[in-house]
């Protein structure tokens, strides 16, 4: 996973949580007004508060889960970067060795000959 699509989710979690802040602000002075004059009503903006905190906790949550889980992926693609280069390190020596034992058997054989 990259930086583009790594900020990409961010972006998209950020603007979920910016809706329902919103909708829950926008909602909020209205009920603190008829609050007011109703008990019943001051329960539920009580509730709504509530509500309000669990769902910005629950966001949080789950942009932290996601921003470990990227670093995971960052780290396993760091990783897999490091061995294909090992990879092409070890070919590259294989061949080199492969060449100096031929080498070395045509030397023998000029030897014993």
């Amino acid at each position: 996973m990259d930086g583009v699509t790594r900020d990409l989710i961010i972006s998209q979690i950020e603007a979920q949580m910016k809706t329902r802040s919103t909708s829950f602000r926008d909602a909020t002075p209205r009920l603190e007004k008829a609050s007011e004059d109703n008990a019943f009503l001051k329960d539920v903006l009580a509730d709504y508060r509530r509500y309000h905190r669990h769902a910005i906790e629950e966001k949080q949550k789950q942009i932290d889960a996601a921003e470990r889980i990227l670093k995971h992926v960052e780290s396993l693609d760091e990783t897999k970067t490091k061995i294909t280069h090992l990879g092409r390190t070890v070919r590259h020596d294989r061949g080199v060795l492969v060449q100096q034992i031929k080498a070395a058997r045509e030397e023998m054989a000029g030897l014993i000959q």
